[in-house]
């Protein structure tokens, strides 16, 4: 990318951002970006390369926003407008390939004509070169008995053949490895021999050592560890703006709150990785309120700040007496009126209303008084469970069959009296008769 050099951008502290159209839905993706640090200009991509088309540059004044935001990209981010989807990736990833490709093609190009001139064949003066650039990056320590074993990152990469030795690749450095059985000098294997780069370390093992406990343990915790590892990420919160209504793709402030939370109770996810996933997830003006907290700031500190503008501000005592006057509304299902409750409930807990332990009474004390079938309540005798109250799951699991029960009913009794008019134009009285 030749704007690169003509701009002086420094491609540490930048990012790049596709995607763009030019109106002002563009101003998101900018507006979230400098939510992690201060932007220091925004530079168009004119180049004519299909990957960089509708691109502009992202540079930071300072490299820190992109060491946080490196290991979520590259990303994809929905704006407002459902058609437009904004990409952002690292500038100094598309940038080495790019340059690293160039380069290529030119070393090429000269040791081709290198190879003309000398009169020698091309494949040869290649393979020459390529052994030369081997041989500089290569380094072949001998590593005596006290060989070293990665505790991580392992992987076989040849057969445990009884006449060769097997290969393990690591990742870190020699001095990172961990330690291995002794090795019988007197033995008439080879010993252990390294070849380390600035990227691997090739270990070779004599048969012998690989059928040690301690190797196999290795080798087994390794597996377990790659297994178990999480994949963060993945699963993201959904939109929240503020806006009042909300549109379909977004999600309320208790629903998105309560995602949050759940969230937040896995311990696989860092607070680093949190504060991503919230600030990801905020369009504006909500993006707006938090957006002087930056990168270095708590998950509790973002939720405290959206509690204050779009909580609920009602202590625990007031919802708790709007959770008294609740009632089954007309037409309402029972089990759906159990969940309202539920919902209420839960924001009472939450603001102090009532203890945690009180929670199943008091739900079932306001469903037999808000409910007005008083005939499903008498059927499943829930005056006489206040003193021992079922938890909700049961409670709503008693309802959901009693309400299948009493349909089953009626449908029987329908098809017995000959009723074929649909059950919308049957008046309430006669649908009460059907059901008693």
């Amino acid at each position: 990318m030749d704007v690169i050099q003509s701009e002086g951008v420094k491609v540490p502290n930048s990012v790049l951002v596709g995607g763009l159209t030019g109106d002002e839905v563009d101003n998101e993706v900018i507006d979230y970006l400098g939510q992690f640090g201060s932007i220091g200009r925004v530079v168009k991509v004119t180049s004519t390369e299909a990957q960089f088309k509708n691109t502009a540059i992202v540079e930071f004044q300072s490299g820190e926003p992109v060491q946080f935001l490196k290991d979520s990209l590259p990303c994809k981010r929905q704006s407002r407008n459902p058609s437009v989807v904004h990409h952002i990736q690292l500038l100094s990833a598309l940038y080495a390939a790019d340059r690293g490709s160039c380069l290529t093609h030119s070393y090429l190009t000269e040791l081709k004509g290198l190879a003309k001139l000398s009169g020698a064949d091309f494949e040869k003066v290649l393979l020459d070169e390529l052994a030369r650039m081997k041989k500089s990056t290569e380094s072949n320590p001998t590593v005596g008995p006290n060989v070293t074993v990665p505790d991580q990152n392992l992987q076989l990469t040849s057969d445990t053949d009884q006449d060769e030795p097997a290969i393990i690749e690591h990742q870190s450095p020699v001095s990172d490895l961990t330690h291995l059985p002794e090795h019988d000098s007197h033995s008439s294997s080879p010993s252990v021999e390294v070849t380390a780069s600035h990227r691997k370390t090739t270990i070779y093992l004599p048969p012998e050592q690989l059928t040690t406990p301690e190797v196999q343990r290795v080798v087994v915790e390794h597996v377990i560890k790659n297994n178990e590892m999480p994949s963060q990420g993945h699963a993201k919160l959904r939109p929240f703006s503020g806006k009042t209504p909300c549109s379909t793709f977004e999600a309320d402030y208790d629903t998105w709150r309560n995602n949050v939370e759940f969230h937040l109770t896995d311990c696989t996810i860092s607070d680093k990785h949190m504060v991503r996933k919230i600030v990801e997830s905020l369009l504006p003006p909500a993006a707006n309120i938090v957006k002087h907290l930056g990168p270095n700031a708590s998950p509790h500190d973002y939720l405290s700040l959206l509690d204050s503008a779009y909580g609920t501000v009602d202590d625990g005592d007031e919802l708790f007496a709007k959770f008294l006057s609740t009632n089954q509304n007309s037409g309402e299902k029972p089990s759906a009126y159990l969940q309202r409750l539920q919902i209420t409930l839960s924001k009472v807990i939450k603001r102090g209303g009532i203890t945690t332990n009180d929670s199943d009474r008091q739900l079932l004390k306001q469903f037999c008084r808000g409910c007005w079938n008083n005939s499903l309540i008498t059927t499943l005798q829930l005056e006489q469970k206040k003193d021992k109250p079922p938890s909700f799951p049961e409670l709503l699991l008693m309802l959901r069959t009693e309400e299948d029960r009493q349909a089953a009913k009626s449908s029987r009794m329908k098809q017995h009296l000959g009723i074929s008019k649909p059950k919308a134009h049957l008046n309430s009285l006669e649908v009460g008769e059907y059901v008693t």
